[in-house]
């Protein structure tokens, strides 16, 4: 079992996010500072629909609300929420689901960050960088047409790719596209 405890800043449903798999999913997301620091949980719109009682629990809080929220990882090895405490742990109403199913288990994880698993740095910027390349591919296709020669294509991206990562090493201010502001209608 891990718990999720902070500060309450926002709860969306029907959020478009998009998966490790890289596909889109409608999901709701909490969004809450703890220790100063903003921080998200995003899942899937259909776990809500198996527990009401979260729900409700997450719809009741209000902004600057202290609040506890409860998790086990399921079969697959995600966090799945089970249940919300208004004022932490056992804090007063919230949609406290009783029943933490047969995927419970006694332990938790962490990665040295408390009860949530973060990637690193590196990790971080190696994911934006994949980012950055599937942008610069779909504009370079969008660029040439769908039927052009993949070598024209990727040669237009890796130009889009390097003028881009040129700007994100450049002081932020400093960037040349700062120039272009006369070229966006506003």
């Amino acid at each position: 079992m891990s718990t999720v405890k902070g500060i309450f800043v926002k709860f969306a449903t029907d959020v478009q996010v998009v998966g490790q798999s890289g596909k889109p999913y409608a999901a709701w997301v909490l969004t809450y500072t703890e220790n100063g620091e903003y921080k998200n949980v995003k899942k899937p719109m259909a776990s809500l629909r198996f527990n009401k009682e979260l729900e409700a629990g997450l719809r009741k809080l209000k902004e600057g609300d202290e609040f506890t929220m409860v998790a086990v990882k399921n079969e697959q090895g995600f966090l799945d929420y089970k249940s919300v405490d208004v004022g932490g742990a056992g804090g007063s109403s919230g949609g406290t689901a009783g029943n933490l199913g047969s995927n419970a288990r006694s332990g938790g994880f962490s990665s040295g960050g408390g009860n949530r698993d973060f990637e690193s740095k590196a990790e971080r910027w190696f994911k934006q960088k994949v980012i950055v390349a599937q942008s610069c591919l779909a504009q370079a296709v969008a660029t040439k047409g769908v039927m052009s020669e993949p070598q024209e294509v990727k040669a237009i991206a890796k130009d889009y790719y390097d003028f881009v990562m040129e700007l994100a090493k450049a002081e932020p201010g400093k960037a040349e596209a700062a120039s272009y502001d006369d070229d966006v209608a506003m």
